[in-house]
């Protein structure tokens, strides 16, 4: 007996369920097929294209998307915010080298604008130089009287009964300070364990980040040749100067690894942590550099800092490269936090400021285990 061939019906709904659309064979969200026709409504057969085309165009444009939603994200979230609006995306935008690079023609409605005002605009200073864009004010640091900061030498040892040396500032359980948003940006934050310290990445300059600290890379002898010290000495001029001369009396030169606290003036944070850090080469530079950032943190703990910032640690002068650095120095911190019962040091600040350092350490921290 001769079996009876299906029917035409049921052929066609048999090859209908297991049809797939061109984005689910690629693997994508974004429309293939779409994109398929409005290449062929632009193209008018002038150029010639594969098949693969719109699905690589798809596939582009997916990732973009992605980025950007990110990036606006941690936009709203700096900004406190549950919605993502056209002004986070602005911010997403601008904030990135390469997009800001790609995306510099297009106009996002309902964005706003960016404050930027030229310096021939500001009012006029003595010495006929133009003023600086005010900043958002914040409370200071450390208390003060007549202005100026105390230019002694810092004491390193722990205060006993939970006191304070005279002329440090409040530190402890006081609240962490609300960063100022016109100077610097926030840009990724990872919450370690469940004790609640945070690592945060902050695109700025180490001298607008609020702390009670910020880390100074610099030789045995105090040296402010790097590009963080030539910053810090700008601002801190023959105060620091004096300051720092006062500890190389008291203190000698920084040990090997070691880290020695002084005053810092005219910039956002009380103190400046002088640090000499190995560089990069020998075969127990990544051992070292651990150390260095254990001895770091153990002074910030005793001197009860609960916010330090650090800048990008070893890829100046020391030679390490920064991809390599922020994974040795990340790892440190994240074991050192984890590991270590911290009553006081609350949050370790990265202040960076070109975008390649940024990209890196961002990516970097994501990967860290929470």
């Amino acid at each position: 007996m001769v079996g009876k061939a299906p029917s035409a019906a049921k052929k066609g709904a048999a090859s209908s369920s297991k049809s797939m659309s061109r984005s689910a064979r690629a693997g994508l969200v974004f429309p293939v097929g779409r994109i398929l026709r409005k290449f062929r409504q632009m193209n008018s057969n002038k150029f010639r294209y594969s098949a693969g085309t719109p699905v690589y165009f798809a596939a582009a444009i997916e990732y973009l998307c992605a980025e950007i939603l990110e990036l606006a994200g941690n936009a709203a979230k700096e900004m406190k915010v549950k919605r993502i609006t056209p002004r986070q995306i602005l911010l997403a935008v601008y904030n990135d080298e390469e997009l800001h690079e790609l995306l510099k023609d297009v106009t996002i409605p309902q964005g706003g604008v960016l404050p930027r005002i030229h310096q021939e605009l500001l009012p006029m200073r003595k010495g006929n130089k133009p003023a600086s864009p005010p900043a958002a004010k914040s409370p200071p640091a450390s208390p003060k009287k007549g202005g100026r900061k105390p230019t002694g030498p810092i004491n390193v040892k722990p205060v006993a009964g939970g006191g304070k040396n005279p002329g440090k500032a409040p530190r402890g359980n006081a609240p962490l300070q609300k960063q100022d948003s016109s100077v610097v940006t926030t840009l990724s934050e990872r919450t370690i364990g469940e004790t609640g310290q945070k690592l945060t990445v902050l695109h700025g300059t180490i001298t607008s980040v609020v702390a009670d600290a910020v880390v100074h890379p610099s030789a045995g002898g105090f040296s402010f040749g790097g590009q963080v010290g030539s910053a810090l000495m700008r601002k801190g001029g023959r105060q620091l100067s004096d300051a720092v001369n006062d500890l190389r009396q008291t203190h000698g030169s920084i040990p090997n690894l070691g880290a020695i606290a002084g005053p810092a003036f005219n910039i956002k944070a009380s103190y400046i942590i002088h640090v000499n850090g190995p560089s990069h080469g020998d075969s127990k530079c990544h051992h070292d550099m651990e150390v260095q950032i254990h001895n770091l943190l153990n002074l910030a703990e005793r001197e009860k800092y609960a916010t330090i910032a650090l800048p990008c640690i070893g890829s100046g002068n020391a030679g390490w490269p920064k991809q390599e650095a922020a994974q040795t120095i990340l790892r440190a911190i994240h074991m050192y936090l984890r590991g270590t019962p911290n009553q006081h040091l609350k949050n370790v600040i990265f202040v960076l400021f070109d975008k390649e350092t940024l990209e890196i350490y961002r990516q970097e921290l994501g990967k860290l285990p929470m």
